[in-house]
């Protein structure tokens, strides 16, 4: 929702229990390059996910409406399980990201009303070292992982469907899974 020429609040939710809210701003500083910024906090309302998240991020378009591509880098936190040894209980906690997060996303329309679209995260987790015979909770690194998605975007005048391939990059393993979007401007 444009909330002024440089201002927008978007925000929304995942089946069953997720929900992000976006504000960002934007101005444009040459004929095809725009910058911006903004925050992405996501989290659950179930006390049984462990789940959170929330970024702030400086953002840069290169194009048109037409064609476009966009980087964007930002630090964040996390909201992550811990384990109390006093009480021997679980809880969550915030902890801040030791790395930067980034996103490359593009678009290049091909139809008066569809796109080629492709939006990619990467971003660090925490990899613990094990051993058989010592374990430090200390003992890990930071490793860069991904989420890469290629697809369609169907648009209407208040209404976009995006219908994409996502190929997620965790443990050495890659993982496809179909990606569905909708967007309805107010």
């Amino acid at each position: 929702m444009g909330v002024s020429d440089n201002f927008s609040l978007g925000g929304g939710f995942g089946i069953p229990v997720i929900f992000f809210i976006t504000p960002k701003f934007g101005f444009r500083v040459g004929d095809f390059t725009y910058l911006g910024g903004g925050i992405l906090a996501a989290s659950t309302l179930s006390t049984e996910m462990n789940f959170g998240f929330g970024i702030a991020y400086g953002s840069m378009t290169l194009g048109t409406e037409e064609n476009s591509f966009t980087i964007n880098a930002g630090w964040g936190a996390v909201k992550q399980e811990d384990y109390d040894d006093a009480t021997q209980t679980y809880d969550s906690k915030w902890e801040g990201a030791k790395k930067p997060m980034f996103s490359i996303s593009g678009m290049i329309r091909i139809a008066p009303k569809m796109a080629l679209i492709t939006e990619n995260w990467i971003f660090a987790t925490k990899e613990y070292r094990y051993d058989l015979y010592y374990y430090n909770d200390d003992e890990y690194n930071y490793k860069y992982r991904s989420v890469l998605t290629f697809g369609f975007r169907f648009m209407g005048e208040r209404n976009s469907f995006d219908f994409a391939a996502a190929a997620i990059s965790i443990d050495g393993e890659t993982i496809g899974l179909p990606y569905f979007d909708y967007v309805f401007k107010f």
